[in-house]
């Protein structure tokens, strides 16, 4: 038997406790961000039932979990990383852990389309994208929310603080085991859209992990950014694809594939729509970080 000596591990209560009084802290953020929103709407700095509400909601959060967090232990204010690797290196790893990003986005889709249950975008992002590109408010007030604002809120409130300081709190070994799935599972309830959990789930996992590795919170908020970019070209093309199949007021309408939008993963279906969900025959899947969904209107 070894006579080294090693750091004693967190008992198992401790470990838990530690992260219901995590979790504690940010739910009361959550009611923080709440709060803010509320204030904002109340003094007509933003309008209710905003696209902006849940970035806002979310940046709100996180002064919240900031201020609470700089009263508690010093050891869980330290960086998530003492040594970062360089920056070239760094890019090397955003980049591989972007293809993983799509290549992860676009099985999880194929799964859930075989398993008959689609994950679908949300209804309010579906009817501002069907239009395709354009100038319009509410697309501009979009893009703010999802390029802009969503990449630096989300960001900061579960991996800078949530994630941080749950993976500095545990012992060795167990902090990948609790910081990933407990910030994921937080991150896919917080964008309340049921049919999208798993690939939330995944999203959160490739950002943490886009931190984790580099060091650099802001590596994780440009890969949000470049996720919800991409999400938001294809629900715009294929928005613009529907709007240009559309018949004239005098023309005789030919079959043109039908545009639902499905976030958030791509799956494009080739042929008419058929009464089962198998992934056999003429059904093919393309993958990216939106799901489109696409039918034959003369079926």
């Amino acid at each position: 038997m070894s006579g080294e000596l090693r750091p004693p591990r967190p008992a198992a209560a401790s470990r838990v406790g530690a992260v219901l009084a995590e979790l504690g802290l940010a739910i009361a953020s959550f009611g923080g961000g709440v709060l803010w929103v509320q204030l904002l709407s109340a003094v007509g700095l933003l309008a209710e039932g905003s696209l902006l509400g849940g970035p806002v909601l979310m940046l709100g959060a996180g002064a919240v979990y900031q201020l609470i967090q700089r009263g508690g232990a010093a050891e869980l204010r330290a960086p998530l990383v003492a040594r970062r690797p360089g920056l070239w290196r760094a890019w090397g790893m955003v980049a591989a852990l972007t293809a993983a990003l799509i290549a992860g986005s676009a099985l999880i889709s194929l799964l859930l389309h075989c398993a008959g249950v689609p994950a679908q975008e949300q209804p309010q992002v579906r009817a501002i994208t069907d239009g395709g590109w354009r100038w319009d408010p509410e697309l501009m007030t979009l893009a703010l929310g999802a390029l802009i604002l969503a990449p630096i809120g989300e960001e900061w409130l579960f991996r800078g603080l949530l994630f941080r300081r749950l993976w500095l709190g545990m012992g060795p070994g167990i902090a990948p085991k609790v910081a990933y799935p407990v910030t994921a599972l937080l991150f896919a309830a917080a964008h309340y859209n049921p049919s999208g959990v798993a690939v939330y789930v995944w999203q959160a996992v490739v950002f943490g992990g886009a931190y984790r590795l580099t060091g650099r919170l802001w590596f994780a908020m440009l890969l949000h950014f470049a996720n919800n970019a991409l999400t938001l070209v294809m629900l715009l093309s294929a928005g613009e694809s529907a709007g240009e199949s559309a018949p004239g007021p005098t023309s005789q309408p030919t079959p043109q594939p039908r545009v639902e939008l499905r976030g958030p993963a791509t799956a494009v279906y080739l042929g008419p729509p058929r009464a089962t969900h198998s992934c056999i025959g003429r059904r093919t899947l393309l993958a990216s970080a939106t799901q489109t969904r696409t039918r034959s209107s003369a079926g």
